[in-house]
């Protein structure tokens, strides 16, 4: 036996690969049928398979030289050395990698795990007659805004089962004015000639308390304050323009529903933040909702969804929101003039056309990671689609935690960037904002949102799954 360790130390070529084949053997084992917990039933057959191969592997020996002249050779069981067990710790270190991206960030925390949840849910039409009615031009764009409206209207009435909060501007100053103007009215009406300082007094106090109630009686029923206008809460891309004459194409229709199923994940993480805590349960969302003077979320100043996919090779991020002038976000980076997504960009305005088809730039590849594009290194691949949203919130500092757990509770969504600057509430009150007594911060957030391409690729344009390399007949397969 002593002679047969002796040999194997001294050839660990037959030894190293005996055991990285029953090492190989358990990662494709692990990746194929334990990293998606959805093949475990389909495959019972190609597990058992993998197992016996498994169990074979365990069992491999090699012939070492005996040390007695003449006689056989004396076969052993493989021998665990220096060189083995760095070569297995490194494989374990490569599929734990990737097992913990594809599973921890994609499968286990999202929520709908099925495209046929997704149909219905905005405008997707027929992408076979998308060149034939000029209506689809305008019942595309009226629905892209309509349902952005009622989303942030409180329109419970809206089909397609997409979340809706209530949102309202502040009191106008004519109409606080109003009120006031009838109260002193009655106040004059009721003293006549005898008023004196004390009842001056009483009168500016009484003033003061009306205010407050009316501003308090407005916010009420609303989730959060926001501008008048859908143009003032969101930046409506690509479907903005209504008087265009021209029908858009298939791929501005399929960016303008991808962006709302985003900003729908969205307006539901923030109801979810804005609801009434359970003490009992942190993450019990079912609480009603509570008004702009009690709940995290004060206002909601803009959403914007950024432009195109988050894919591998952004500029080097400057900062803790890339904004430098070769950042993330600035010129030259992932999002800004002439990055992979501005102006000119894979995705952004003035693509370059190819025939009927955009230039999308490389076929989406296996999963990776560029931490230049994303402080999480996720980019979009051919597994999962990353897009980024800029949301800016006046909120309670005390808040911000409750408003990553209900991001996090809608399909995984995760706050990557954050910046803060502080707010005077009494200013706030001056534009008849009315926040309570919290801490009140302006924060800009980038989150984001993951979505399996298995949802969404029977739902693409033949052009779009062209350009990213997902049809059967594409690029990349």
């Amino acid at each position: 036996m002593r002679n047969a360790l002796l040999w194997a130390k001294t050839n660990p070529i037959p030894v190293v690969s005996a055991a990285v084949a029953g090492v190989s053997i358990l990662a494709v084992f692990y990746f194929l049928f334990l990293a998606i917990p959805s093949a475990n039933e389909a495959n019972t057959e190609a597990v058992n398979d993998l197992k016996k191969d498994v169990e074979r592997a365990e069992r491999e020996t090699v012939d070492a030289p005996s040390g007695t002249p003449g006689q056989a050779p004396v076969s052993v069981r493989t021998v665990l050395n220096d060189a083995v067990v760095a070569k297995v710790d490194e494989l374990n270190q490569a599929v734990s990698a990737q097992a913990d991206l594809l599973d921890a960030e994609v499968l286990k925390r999202n929520e709908r795990g099925r495209s046929e949840m997704l149909i219905g849910r905005g405008l997707l039409p027929s992408w076979q007659d998308a060149g034939e009615p000029e209506s689809l031009a305008y019942r595309s764009r009226d629905s892209y805004r309509e349902i952005l409206q009622r989303m942030i209207r409180g329109d419970e009435a809206l089909a397609g089962d997409w979340p809706t909060i209530l949102t309202r501007p502040p009191m106008s100053a004519e109409q606080l004015t109003a009120v006031l103007n009838r109260a002193r009215e009655d106040f004059i009406a009721i003293q006549g000639g005898d008023v004196n300082e004390q009842k001056l007094d009483d009168y500016r106090e009484q003033q003061r308390t009306l205010a407050l109630f009316t501003l308090r009686e407005h916010a009420q029923p609303l989730t959060a304050y926001a501008g008048a206008s859908i143009e003032d809460v969101f930046t409506l891309e690509p479907l903005a323009d209504t008087s265009s004459g021209q029908p858009p194409q298939p791929d501005e229709i399929w960016d303008a529903q991808f962006q709302l199923w985003v900003l729908a994940d969205l307006i539901e993480g923030l109801s979810r933040t804005n609801s009434a805590p359970n003490p009992d349960d942190p993450f019990d969302w079912s609480g009603d909702s509570l008004p702009p003077f009690e709940a995290p979320v004060k206002r909601i100043v803009k959403i914007e969804v950024l432009p195109g996919l988050v894919r591998a090779g952004g500029g080097e991020s400057t900062g803790a929101s890339g904004g430098g002038p070769s950042g993330n976000f600035g010129p030259g980076g992932n999002f800004g003039p002439g990055g992979n997504f501005g102006p000119g960009g894979t995705f952004g305005q003035g693509a370059a056309q190819s025939g009927s088809d955009k230039d999308y730039g490389p076929a989406l590849s296996a999963p990776t990671q560029d931490f230049n594009a994303s402080p999480t290194g996720l980019v979009s691949n051919r597994v999962y689609l990353v897009r980024h949203v800029r949301m800016t919130l006046h909120m309670d500092w005390a808040g911000v935690t409750r408003l990553e757990k209900a991001l996090q509770s809608v399909n995984g969504m995760k706050i990557i960037s954050a910046s803060y600057r502080d707010l005077d509430e009494y200013v706030a009150l001056e534009n008849r904002y009315l926040y309570g007594n919290d801490d009140v911060v302006e924060a800009e957030f980038v989150v984001e949102s993951l979505w399996l391409t298995e949802w969404l690729k029977p739902l693409m344009p033949p052009n779009v799954a062209r350009g990213l390399g997902l049809a059967d007949n594409s690029r990349g397969r």
